[in-house]
């Protein structure tokens, strides 16, 4: 067991993930699905009575997002005593509790409790840029990691799977601050980019080929579950097969680490329902001493980073993507001036006229 538990670690170290397969009890499974599978179609019910457009939206079956590749359910806590139970077992397996001590320490506290369903709609990889994925590869907040349960199969390429990059939780910085692989572009304060720039960069499009070639997604059969380090560049696959697979998903941290924001946890009568471990990690809102275990992956990880300048190639794609966010401001302020040069006129000229 020992052995095992330093060979998982290991592998996780190395490349950010780790997929534990034919784990979890297949009548539990089959319940927590079935269980889950009803507060989904709960809120599309909802959703479909009340007229709901809004992609966010509270009803019965708590908050919910719904857009056109995904429908998740937040914090669903509670939702099913099945899938609750499943966590427990990830938590208080020897195996897989061994390797979250190596990973992140003694204890560790949720921030999300997630359940994302497909909802099979096509899903294709973006029409600019070379990334292949129509949600671009980002990080998450530094420190966090995520624990990934399939209460359905999400088999190889072009199913929705998440798309992962061995080895990335080592690269210097967030592609999708840093990188122009592929839509959006977004400048850091939250305006469209030119597209121009996704078409026409050099640095990127050599750095990009060489991600995708290393580029691989989170397979798996239903009662698998996996582990992964959050800062891997992750995404979203293309799903053009109407695949429609349920997976739920949990951001955790070490329980000594402060949350990047504020989390509210679940209420004392929700906490009650849930499993001893689960309870415990649901309710820990506030840093908490954590590790017997002084030298953890994660703390590794964010050493090794500390420690050792980005290659060149990231510091060419970063520097492109500053020149290209300055371009973009100066025309943002170009456009933003000649509408006011012209607002005096408006309704004098054809192409202001009201139609």
């Amino acid at each position: 067991m020992l052995q095992q538990i330093s060979d998982i670690s290991s592998e996780i170290e190395r490349n950010g993930f780790y997929v534990f397969k034919n784990s979890l009890e297949p009548q539990l499974v089959d319940k927590a699905r079935a269980e889950i599978q009803a507060w989904l179609d709960r809120d599309i019910r909802e959703r479909q009575d009340g007229g709901v457009e809004a992609a966010w939206f509270t009803g019965d079956a708590g908050i919910s997002i719904l857009t056109k590749p995904t429908q998740i359910l937040l914090d669903a806590y509670a939702k099913s005593p099945a899938l609750d139970l499943l966590v427990e077992q990830v938590l208080s397996d020897p195996l897989s509790s061994g390797v979250l001590k190596q990973l992140a320490g003694e204890n560790i506290k949720f921030r999300g409790y997630n359940v994302q369903r497909m909802t099979g709609e096509p899903d294709p990889r973006p029409m600019i840029g070379i990334s292949p994925n129509p949600h671009e590869w980002h990080r998450d907040s530094p420190g966090e990691f995520g624990i990934a349960l399939f209460l359905e199969d999400i088999p190889g390429p072009e199913n929705g799977a998440t798309s992962l990059v061995p080895g990335s939780h080592y690269f210097p910085y967030c592609p999708r601050w840093n990188c122009l692989f592929g839509p959006p572009f977004k400048t850091k304060e939250g305006r469209g980019g030119l597209d121009f720039f996704l078409r026409f960069n050099i640095a990127n499009r050599m750095l990009g080929r060489r991600i995708n070639g290393r580029a691989t997604g989170a397979y798996g059969k239903q009662g698998d579950f996996y582990f992964f380090i959050n800062d891997v560049w992750h995404g979203r696959e293309p799903n053009m097969n109407g695949r429609a697979g349920i997976k739920f998903m949990i951001g955790a941290f070490p329980a000594d680490e402060p949350f990047p924001d504020k989390v509210v946890p679940p209420d004392e009568e929700t906490l009650a329902k849930l499993p001893p471990l689960v309870r415990k990690a649901a309710s820990l809102a506030s840093p908490a001493p954590s590790s017997e275990t002084p030298n953890t992956i994660l703390q590794r990880v964010r050493g090794h980073r500390a420690e050792n300048a980005p290659a060149n190639i990231f510091k060419m794609a970063q520097y492109e993507r500053q020149f290209a966010e300055s371009l973009s401001r100066l025309a943002y302020k170009f456009s933003e001036g000649m509408r006011t040069l012209t607002s005096p006129f408006a309704g004098r000229f054809p192409w202001s006229a009201k139609s």
